[in-house]
C-alpha cells in the first residue's frame, strides 16, 4: 500500500518525528516499510524565480534571453530559453548552475549561440510531473507558476516534490489498515499522539427533487450485509482540484473527473470501495443487489462483455445490471461528463463472492482486491459520508439529505469478552502494569472496563479480528514495544538431540541413489485434469477415476487432485523434449490422495510414491528396471519382475513391454514402457519408460542395519550359463531360483536374450553371468564352484524344466 507522508500528516501530528524514526515505528507495530519513494530525489538546486527582462537573441529566431531574480540566489540571473511562453513578470521553475533535473540530467553554465546561459527554466516533464500532480505541468513550454509563488523558494516545496511515499506492506489480518486513515490510528497509538477526526460534515443538505427505491433481495443479504446509497443532485463534472489530483497520482491512480476521482479517495483514505451511478441511466429509478440469472450479461467499464452465472452477485436497475458487485461498474452507467444527477454506492460485500466471481470473469480492480481483504461495516457508513463531504467541499454538486441504508440502525457487532490482566502477562512472559495495558488499548480504540485483574473488552468496530485474550496480548505488546521482552533460558527442561527419522533418512539415501543413477528430481503440482486421465485412457470404472474434484481450481487444468503421478512425468517429459532435451532421467517422490469415499466427508488417505520416467536412445525396459533394482538394494531388499495377464495390462501401458514389481509377496507398483497412442496425445515421438512404486510399503520394510562383510583376499569365479527358455517365462523367476539354489552365489546378471530358428518358435535363448564369492580367508575352488553349478542346474530342471543349451 502507498502512503503519502503528506497526507498522513493530515490526521496525526509528526512534524517533531523524523522519517526513520516513523519507519522504525510501524516495523515494532507490525507494518513493514517495504521501500521509501523520495519524490524530488532527481530534483536538486531548482528555485522560483521572476523574470524581469526578456530580449530576442541576434543570431536566433525563436532563442529569448531572460533576466531573472531569484531573490537569495541572485537578483539578475541570464538564461536563455527556447520557450515561447514566456513573459516579463512570470514566476517561473530556474535550474541554477549544478543542479539536476528528472531522469539525473545536470544542468552548467554554458553558451547558447555565443550568449551566456547560467541555468534552464524547466517545464513540469523536466520536473517530472505532469497536470495530474501540479495545474500548468502539462503545457507544452515552462511551467507557469502562481503569481504569488514565493521568489528564491525551493521548487520541490512549490509542487509538491518535497513529500515521501512509504510502500507498506500490511498482513492479511488487517483490512482496516489498508488505508491512510487506517494507518494514522496505528501511528497515533504507536507514538500516543491525538488522532485528528476526518471531516464527515455535510452543511447544506438538500431536499431530493427525485426518488430512488433500494433492495437488497433476501437471496443476497448474505453476500452483501450492509447497502448504503446516497443522492447528489446538479451535478457539475470538472477535473478534481490539484492537491486531490497529487494525492491520488501519488498511489499510482489517474484522475479521470470530481465525481469518480472522490471514489478513489475515499478508498485509498479510508479502504471503502465507492461507486458512482449516473442517475439518469438507472431505469425506473430503482436499484436492486441481487444474484445474476443464469446466462445474463454486463458489458463492464473495462469495455469487456461478461456471462454472469447465477452465483454471481449483481447491482441492478429495473431490468439489467449496471455494476458487478465489489468489481466494477457497468459501462451502461458510467459517469459522462453531461452527468447531472449521481447516486453514490457504499456497501459491504462478502469477501469470497467477490474473489470467486472476480476470478472467474478474469477481472480485478483496486474496489474486488479490497474487498477480497475485507471490509468492515462500520466503515462502510463512514466513506458514505465522507464521499458527500467532497462533493460539497469540491463544489461538486448538492447532497441530498435522504440515504437508502439497509443498516440504519447498525450496532458495533463484535461480541465483548473478558480478558485478564495476569494472563496477558504471563502470556508475554513480563510484567507490564494494568494502566499501562488499558492505556495502549483505549489508544487503539478499545472499550475497556476495568474490575481490578478483569477487563470487559469490546474490540472497535472494525476490528472484528480480536476476539479473545491472546488477541489482546499481540495488541498491547505491538504497542508496547517487543524490547522490553528480555531473552531468558528455558528452565527445568530436558535437551533432545534432534536428526532424520527413518523416512527421512531413507528418502535422502534412495534421491542419492537415483541421483548417482544420472536421475533428476522433479516436483509438480499435486492436481491435474481429468484430460491427463482421458490420454492415459483409464477406464471409467477404474479407481484412478475416484478422485477428489476441488471446488475452486486455478484452472481447469488443475481441478482434481491425483491418484496417478504418470501423467504429471509425462508432462513434464513432453515440456523437455519440446525444449530440445534429448535424453533425459527424471524421478519424483510424491503424494497420491485416495479418498475413504465419495463425496469426501472426511481427509484423504495421503499415500507417498515414487515416479520414475526416462526417454532417450540408450534408454530401454532393462535401464529402467536395473535403476529400480539399485532402489530396492538401498533398503537391503529385492524385487521380483512379473508379467501382466493380458487383461490386467494398464491401459496406457504397452502391453509387450511391462511388468508389475513384486515385493515380499505383494503387488507395488509397476514399470513399462507408456503407449503409442498415449504418447501421442502428448505429441511425443519418442519411446518414454516409466514406473510407479509404493514407496510406504518399501519404508515399512526397512531395515536399517547393515550386515558387513570383509572383502576376500581370494578372487571371485565367474562362470556363463546359457539356457533355452519358453518366451513367457520372465527372468525375474529364473534369477529368483538360481539365487535360492546356492548360498555362494554373489551376483546374478542376464548378458543376452536371443530369439531366432536355431531355439525354435516361442522360445528364447538367455545368458546369464554367475559370479560366486569366497569367504574372508577360504579360496572358493573349481570343484565346490562345479558342485554348485550341478545344484542350480538341477533346481531349474525340476522348478522351471529348464535344461542347458548345448552348443
Amino acid at each position: 500500500m502507498k502512503l503519502p507522508i503528506s497526507w498522513l500528516k493530515e490526521y496525526v501530528d509528526i512534524e517533531s518525528i523524523t522519517l526513520e524514526e516513523l519507519e522504525k515505528k510501524l516495523f515494532d507495530i507490525g507494518f513493514e516499510v517495504e521501500e521509501v519513494i523520495n519524490l524530488g530525489k532527481e530534483i536538486s538546486n531548482v528555485v522560483v524565480g521572476e523574470i524581469i527582462d526578456i530580449q530576442k537573441h541576434q543570431d536566433s529566431d525563436h532563442l529569448q534571453i531572460c533576466q531573472l531574480d531569484c531573490g537569495k540566489y541572485g537578483e539578475r540571473i541570464q538564461i536563455v530559453t527556447g520557450a515561447q511562453n514566456v513573459f516579463v513578470g512570470a514566476r517561473v521553475p530556474v535550474a541554477l548552475n549544478g543542479s539536476t533535473l528528472a531522469g539525473g540530467i545536470k544542468i552548467k553554465s554554458g553558451k547558447l549561440r555565443g550568449v551566456e546561459s547560467n541555468g534552464m527554466l524547466c517545464s513540469g516533464a523536466e520536473l517530472g510531473i505532469d497536470e495530474d500532480f501540479f495545474d500548468g505541468a502539462g503545457v507544452d513550454g515552462i511551467l507557469i507558476l502562481p503569481q504569488d509563488t514565493e521568489i528564491s523558494k525551493d521548487i520541490k516545496e512549490v509542487v509538491g516534490l518535497d513529500d515521501f511515499i512509504f510502500d507498506l506492506s500490511i498482513t492479511a489480518n488487517r483490512p482496516d489498515c489498508q488505508s491512510v486513515y487506517g494507518i494514522a490510528r496505528e501511528v497515533s497509538a504507536g507514538f500516543g499522539i491525538p488522532l485528528k477526526e476526518i471531516d464527515l460534515s455535510v452543511k447544506n443538505a438538500i431536499p431530493a427533487q427525485h426518488k430512488i427505491n433500494v433492495e437488497v433481495e433476501e437471496r443476497a443479504k448474505e453476500r452483501c450485509s450492509r447497502y448504503i446509497a446516497s443522492l447528489v443532485e446538479n451535478v457539475k463534472i470538472k477535473s478534481s482540484p490539484a492537491w486531490l489530483r497529487r494525492r491520488l497520482k501519488m498511489c499510482d491512480i489517474n484522475p479521470i473527473n470530481n465525481v469518480v476521482d472522490i471514489t478513489n479517495y475515499v478508498l485509498m483514505e479510508l479502504g471503502q470501495p465507492m461507486h458512482a451511478f449516473d442517475f439518469e441511466h438507472i431505469t425506473d429509478s430503482k436499484i436492486c443487489v441481487r444474484l445474476a440469472r443464469d446466462g445474463e450479461k454486463i458489458i463492464t467499464l473495462d469495455k469487456k462483455q461478461n456471462e454472469l452465472d447465477e452465483n454471481a452477485l449483481v447491482i441492478c436497475d429495473a431490468w439489467r445490471p449496471i455494476a458487478l458487485a465489489g468489481i466494477m461498474g457497468g459501462e451502461n452507467s458510467e459517469i459522462l461528463p453531461t452527468t447531472k444527477t449521481v447516486v453514490f454506492e457504499s456497501a459491504t460485500f462478502a469477501r469470497e463472492g467477490v474473489r470467486k466471481t472476480s476470478r472467474k470473469l478474469g477481472i480485478a480492480s483496486d474496489s474486488s482486491r479490497r474487498y477480497e481483504k475485507g471490509v468492515d461495516k462500520f466503515t462502510t457508513h463512514i466513506a458514505s459520508l465522507r464521499a458527500l463531504n467532497l462533493i460539497e467541499k469540491l463544489g461538486a454538486g448538492d447532497v441530498v439529505g435522504l440515504q437508502f441504508d439497509s443498516a440504519e440502525n447498525f450496532q458495533n457487532e463484535n461480541k465483548k469478552f473478558i480478558a485478564n490482566i495476569s494472563k496477558i502477562n504471563a502470556l508475554l512472559g513480563i510484567e507490564i502494569d494494568g494502566d499501562i495495558i488499558v492505556d495502549i488499548l483505549k489508544r487503539l480504540n478499545f472499550e475497556i472496563l476495568r474490575k481490578g485483574d478483569d477487563l470487559e473488552v469490546l474490540a472497535p468496530a472494525y476490528r472484528n479480528d480480536v476476539s479473545i485474550y491472546q488477541d489482546l496480548a499481540e495488541e498491547v505488546i505491538r504497542i508496547y514495544g517487543y524490547d522490553h521482552i528480555t531473552p531468558t533460558l528455558m528452565e527445568n527442561c530436558s535437551l533432545t538431540q534432534g536428526g532424520l527419522n527413518t523416512f527421512q533418512q531413507l528418502q535422502n539415501s534412495i534421491m542419492l541413489t537415483l541421483a548417482g543413477q544420472g536421475m533428476n528430481e522433479i516436483k509438480t503440482y499435486s492436481f491435474y485434469s481429468e484430460k491427463d486421465l482421458d490420454a492415459f485412457r483409464i477406464p471409467k470404472n477404474a479407481k484412478e477415476r475416484e478422485v477428489i474434484k476441488l471446488l475452486n481450481p486455478i484452472s481447469e487444468d488443475m481441478a482434481i487432485m491425483r491418484r496417478l503421478l504418470a501423467p504429471s512425468m509425462t508432462t513434464v517429459i513432453e515440456r523437455n523434449i519440446k525444449r530440445g532435451v534429448s535424453e533425459a532421467r527424471f524421478f519424483e517422490l510424491a503424494k497420491i490422495y485416495i479418498p475413504n469415499s465419495l463425496p469426501i466427508t472426511d481427509f484423504p488417505a495421503e499415500q507417498n510414491v515414487l515416479c520414475l520416467g526416462a526417454y532417450g536412445e540408450d534408454e530401454d525396459f532393462f535401464t529402467l528396471k536395473g535403476t529400480i533394482e539399485e532402489v530396492f538394494a538401498r533398503v537391503n531388499k529385492t524385487a521380483t519382475f512379473e508379467k501382466f495377464d493380458v487383461d490386467m495390462v494398464p491401459k496406457f501401458l504397452h502391453p509387450n513391454q511391462s511388468a508389475k514389481i513384486i515385493f515380499d509377496g505383494e503387488e507395488i507398483g509397476y514399470i513399462g514402457c507408456i503407449a503409442y497412442d498415449v504418447l501421442e496425445k502428448y505429441d511425443i515421438q519418442k519411446q518414454v519408460f516409466i514406473a510407479e512404486i509404493n514407496y510406504d510399503l518399501l519404508v515399512k520394510s526397512y531395515d536399517p542395519a547393515l550386515e558387513v562383510v570383509a572383502i576376500s583376499k581370494f578372487p571371485d569365479v565367474v562362470r556363463d550359463l546359457n539356457f533355452v527358455a519358453p518366451d513367457k517365462l520372465t527372468s525375474g523367476t529364473i534369477e529368483q531360483v538360481i539365487q535360492q539354489a546356492s548360498k555362494k552365489l554373489s551376483k546374478i546378471m542376464l548378458i543376452d536374450v536371443y530369439n531366432g530358428p536355431q531355439v525354435g518358435e516361442g522360445n528364447k535363448s538367455m545368458t546369464y553371468r554367475l559370479t560366486f564369492s569366497p569367504n574372508e580367508n577360504e579360496e572358493l575352488l573349481h570343484e565346490e564352484v562345479d558342485s554348485q553349478i550341478k545344484k542350480i542346474l538341477k533346481t531349474l530342471k525340476e522348478k522351471l524344466n529348464l535344461n542347458i543349451r548345448e552348443q
